[in-house]
């Protein structure tokens, strides 16, 4: 009798392995994949977890403790996994941090730079949209108990010309109702000239798990007279590139850059730092700054995009060593041709054949982007994706249905294609440097006065946003943030 249970707990532990392993597939392939590059950091750990996460549920006792994702349980797993497909790694060089949740987190503080160079007083000078909008923004973090542990205010154009801790609701009215030119001359500093790249790297300094920071300008590039703008541009470019680079080597940074407008009324300061007396409406800009889980968690409470007045555009970049692996599930609509999936609806298609009349071939296959920093609008723009050049790419948004089949997920994807061969399809989505920010570029504002269009453009903004860019991005293959993979056999 001993012996018929032994025997039977041996299957019974054979098939809980065997269907492990079969989920966690593609778990497999990006822990040795991790493995190969012969150390696994911080960040690495938490992209893996991230996939984990997508992948497996929180009653998983090989990756959750308490249903928690554990780092030391996921640091052990990618070395056995690797220890078993004969990749040489040390134990001591995957990152095993402690159990803990995503969200577990300290809060961070919420620091508010608002640069208060010249070119910024016609923002200031009287009742403007931007002072609606940045009381606005302060509003929404201060009653958003759950997301930070306090605000700090600071004015900043060479150094940091004014702070104000631990700003409770009579602090921010306050501070609000003293945002004006006045102020900002009695406050000093450089207030002449702008350097983005100095202006930048003092707010990174202070960027940690403990501060988040949001930088407030017009980011308006002014080198002071006597300079080359467009070669001071380039330099100020590089230099970002630095900066972030060397930020991002030792932190899990992202960043969100929103752009909004404002009543403007006032000296605006051209390329050769000339004033030209303007009242229009102006673009600026609010750079948010801080860790990749900081970045995630403010854009999913939505503090930025319920500012008053609404803003314009937004972008956000992230560094990650591979591209986030998502799940999907293939359905029988709308396909052209046949096809079977023997592993189910998230599995690969097998005995794929095209329509007999066109030679076409094409399916569904849905997938859950919510759980993604960037907004669902990113994922509805095939430019946005890069695939398999033989196919063709279609995109829905999936609206808020009774609709079983479809609960859980964002987004339907059709393939479709007149070249049907056995392959592994890959699906990417990709960081680019969005249309907006070159629509709002200017190389030349001299005459700014006379051409309306120049109006709602920002001076050198594309060197600005390039050197950033270049500063997550350093090679192509990391700009892909999401994959989905797709095995098909004829």
């Amino acid at each position: 009798m001993i012996r018929k249970i032994k025997y039977l707990f041996f299957w019974v532990t054979l098939i809980n392995i065997t269907l492990l392993l079969s989920s966690c597939e593609n778990i497999q392939d990006r822990a040795m994949e991790l493995g190969n590059n012969g150390k696994v950091g911080k960040m690495q750990i938490a992209d893996f977890l991230r996939v984990v996460s997508d992948k497996t549920s929180a009653d998983d006792p090989t990756f959750f403790t308490n249903n928690k994702l554990d780092t030391a349980k996921a640091a052990a797993f990618i070395y056995s996994i690797c220890k078993d497909a004969g990749v040489k790694i040390n134990k001591d060089d995957i990152y095993a941090g402690a159990a803990r949740s995503r969200g577990s987190v300290a809060k961070p503080s919420f620091n508010v730079y608002i640069e208060d160079s010249e070119s910024m007083d016609a923002y200031v000078k009287g009742n403007t949209r931007f002072k609606d909008a940045i009381y606005s923004l302060l509003g929404n973090v201060i009653t958003a108990d759950t997301l930070t542990q306090g605000i700090n205010l600071y004015y900043i154009n060479n150094q940091i010309t004014f702070s104000r801790q631990k700003a409770d609701a009579n602090t921010l009215l306050q501070f609000i109702q003293n945002l004006d030119p006045a102020t900002f001359r009695t406050n000093g500093g450089n207030r002449s000239s702008s350097d983005m790249r100095h202006l930048l790297q003092q707010v990174l300094d202070s960027t940690d798990d403990r501060h988040v920071n949001l930088l407030v300008s017009d980011f308006v590039f002014s080198p002071g007279k006597g300079q080359n703008a467009i070669a001071s541009l380039q330099q100020q470019s590089t230099g970002i590139k630095i900066a972030f680079g060397q930020k991002i080597e030792k932190f899990d940074l992202a960043i969100e850059v929103v752009q909004l407008h404002s009543n403007f009324s006032g000296k605006y300061f051209d390329e050769n730092d000339k004033p030209i007396v303007l009242s229009a409406d102006r673009p600026y800009y609010m750079w948010l700054i801080g860790s990749k889980e900081q970045i995630n968690s403010i854009r999913k409470n939505g503090v930025l995009n319920n500012i008053k007045g609404g803003v314009d555009n937004t972008l956000v970049f992230y560094k990650q060593t591979s591209p986030l692996l998502h799940g999907h599930k293939i359905t029988f609509s709308h396909k052209t041709g046949d096809f079977e999936l023997p592993d189910g609806a998230s599995g690969n298609i097998n005995v794929a054949k095209p329509n007999d009349v066109y030679n076409s071939f094409g399916f569904d296959f849905l997938v859950d982007y919510s759980k993604d920093i960037e907004d669902l609008s990113f994922f509805d723009d095939t430019n946005n994706y890069s695939h398999d050049g033989n196919y063709k790419l279609t995109i829905s948004r999936l609206k808020d249905s009774t609709d079983p089949a479809s609960s859980g997920f964002t987004h339907c994807l059709h393939l479709s294609t007149n070249n049907l061969q056995q392959q592994e399809l890959h699906v990417f989505t990709q960081s680019k440097i969005p249309k907006w920010v070159v629509v709002s570029n200017s190389l030349d504002d001299r005459n700014i006065k006379n051409e309306p269009s120049q109006m709602g453009r920002t001076f050198g903004l594309q060197y600005l946003i390039e050197g950033l860019y270049d500063a997550f991005y350093v090679s192509h293959h990391q700009d892909k943030l999401t994959e989905v993979e797709i095995s098909i056999k004829k």
